[in-house]
Order: C-alpha cells, then sequence, then structure tokens
C-alpha cells in the first residue's frame, strides 16, 4: 500500500507547485499597493485592494454572477435530469447511446461556437 502512494508523490508534488505558484504569486500580488500609471507594485502590504471590493458598484457585479450561476444552475439540472434519467432508463441501447451523443454534442457544441467567434471575428487566419 505505501508503494502506490509513493508512485503518486512526484506527480502531486509537481500538480501543487504548477497549480499553487501561481496562486501563491497573485495573492503576494494582491497584498501589495497598486500605484497608478506603474507596472510595479509599491511598497509594503495593504489590505486596501480587498477593501475596494466592497464597493457597491462591486458588490453589484457579484452579486449578479452569482444570481445569473444560479439561474443557469437551476436550469440545467432542470434539463439535464430528466435527459440523465432517460438515458439510464432507455431499454434500447441505440437509444441509450443516442441520448449520451446529444449530451456530448452539447459539451462539444460550447467550443464549436467560441472557435466560430474567434474565425468570423476576422482577427484569426488558418491561411497565409
Amino acid at each position: 500500500m505505501r508503494l502506490p502512494l509513493l508512485l503518486l508523490l512526484p506527480a502531486a508534488l509537481a500538480l501543487a507547485l504548477l497549480m499553487g505558484g501561481p496562486v501563491a504569486v497573485l495573492v503576494e500580488e494582491s497584498l501589495t499597493p497598486y500605484v497608478p500609471g506603474s507596472v510595479r507594485a509599491g511598497e509594503g502590504w495593504t489590505l486596501a485592494n480587498y477593501r475596494e471590493l466592497l464597493a457597491p458598484a462591486y458588490l453589484f457585479y457579484a452579486w449578479e454572477t452569482v444570481r445569473i450561476g444560479l439561474i443557469v444552475s437551476a436550469l440545467s439540472v432542470l434539463g439535464g435530469a430528466p435527459l440523465a434519467y432517460s438515458a439510464v432508463r432507455a431499454r434500447r441501447p441505440v437509444a441509450r447511446k443516442a441520448i449520451l451523443a446529444l449530451l456530448v454534442g452539447l459539451l462539444v457544441m460550447s467550443l464549436i461556437a467560441r472557435l466560430y467567434a474567434v474565425f468570423a471575428d476576422g482577427q484569426v487566419r488558418l491561411t497565409a
């Protein structure tokens, strides 16, 4: 039992460094003072950047984000639960495969829409 855990150690360490490192840098940057017109942060430590998040405009946008997330989540559950139920309870394997293909297609559709938006904008060209 000890050997499999030891084999996971290098991957876990790499994951911790690759995921935790940027987060640590972000937290460190967020605690330094903002200097307008400068690329570099100010000297010392401050919580002013976090206090600014309590301004009414930021709170409004945070609430809107949460509200839209809750609405989308509720609609996803209302639409996805019957579809998942029908996929599990389908008697014919063909029907089950068709429903699962529909679900995978819906997952891929957002990626296709984003790629189309990038190419339709004219900023990215596939040919030289």
